[in-house]
């Protein structure tokens, strides 16, 4: 219950996911879903491949200063305004199942661009997945604990592997 620990506790278990992401996948870049607090910790961890963080409005500037303010080195930072690219709606709306929030779908041409440009060989992170560190079991892959518990975070995962990866 100390919270010097548990930050300690979930910065170290960060840094060795990240650490141990790297060096299985050493030829891949790593793009990072910047929205709030849980991705500025993880771009704050020592990483040693190639970085691209996209960031969507609102928070898009306030992501940027933060990386600015930090000294952080990235390889890309990707802006993206709340004006939707509709030009893979049709893919979008079939690889979501209508499960999740169409709002995300903004994000998803710049994210397959970004993939392309590394030929498929990218790690996509967002911040909230990074709350399964603090739970006492196994179950927090289906579960957004920052919703109350829907399976949003889960259905968009799926969503981007069917969306992003395929042909």
């Amino acid at each position: 219950s100390d919270p010097i620990m548990i930050a300690d506790m979930a910065a170290g278990l960060m840094q060795e996911d990240i650490t141990k992401i790297e060096k299985k996948f050493p030829d891949h870049a790593h793009i990072l879903m910047m929205g709030g607090k849980d991705s500025q910790n993880i771009i704050l961890t020592e990483r040693k491949s190639k970085w691209i963080v996209i960031s969507g409005d609102p928070n898009a500037d306030i992501n940027k200063k933060f990386i600015s303010d930090n000294n952080v080195e990235i390889e890309d930072f990707i802006a993206v305004s709340n004006n939707s690219d509709d030009t893979m709606i049709v893919k979008e709306i079939i690889a979501s199942d209508c499960f999740f929030d169409v709002a995300h779908f903004r994000y998803m041409v710049k994210i397959k661009q970004v993939v392309s440009r590394y030929h498929g060989k990218a790690i996509i992170w967002y911040g909230s997945s990074g709350d399964g560190c603090f739970t006492r079991n196994n179950n927090h892959l289906s579960k957004d604990y920052y919703k109350g518990g829907s399976n949003d975070n889960l259905a968009f995962r799926k969503y981007l592997l069917n969306l992003v990866f395929s042909k």
